[in-house]
């Protein structure tokens, strides 16, 4: 059982413990299936095919576009994790709704959940057809570096609406790829 806000169980712990153990299998097993696909076929290597919908001749993995957001107080103020400020590098997947393959969603991490569980059971979703927010790509490819690697930018988040994480209380809007907390 999870508590909004609150503390977690046991059996809880042990589940995330479980869900987080099978996420790294599944990382482990993607990433060797990659590293075979590098090699020719001829050197015992392997193809990869995708279901991307965009030309890609070398079966070479396309990441998805990112945004680099900077997490801020309700002041204004840059929030700092373990001395350093608080970034997300969030994406943007196109298509994800089979009915829609137009609609763009940001997925990004809520810092409220990252204090007591992994990175990965954080993720927050944001639709454009449940929360309304706007892709400026006016600076789209301009080179960002977050943890020492470097991305192309997909560009700006703009005046998104108010959006909250599913886990716990946390509420936040988008405004030039800076986030506010709500509360």
């Amino acid at each position: 059982m999870f508590v909004k806000g609150g503390t977690t169980s046991s059996r809880h712990d042990a589940y995330v413990a479980e869900q987080e153990a099978d996420a790294e299998r599944r990382r482990n097993e993607e990433d060797r299936i990659k590293k075979i696909a590098s090699l020719p076929v001829e050197q015992g290597g392997g193809k990869l095919f995708t279901n991307y919908l965009s030309p890609n001749p070398e079966g070479i993995p396309v990441e998805n576009p990112k945004i680099l957001l900077h997490y801020l107080t309700r002041a204004g103020e840059q929030v700092y994790n373990e001395g350093k400020p608080l970034k997300c590098l969030a994406d943007i997947i196109v298509g994800l709704d089979p009915a829609n393959m137009s609609e763009l969603t940001l997925v990004l991490v809520c810092p409220r959940c990252c204090e007591r569980l992994p990175q990965g059971q954080c993720q927050i979703q944001v639709r454009q057809s449940n929360r309304m927010w706007h892709l400026d790509q006016t600076k789209a490819g301009e080179l960002i570096v977050f943890e020492g690697r470097p991305f192309r930018s997909a560009g700006l988040i703009m005046e998104s609406e108010r959006f909250t994480c599913p886990r716990c209380t946390w509420q936040a809007h988008i405004d030039k790829n800076r986030v506010w907390p709500e509360q």
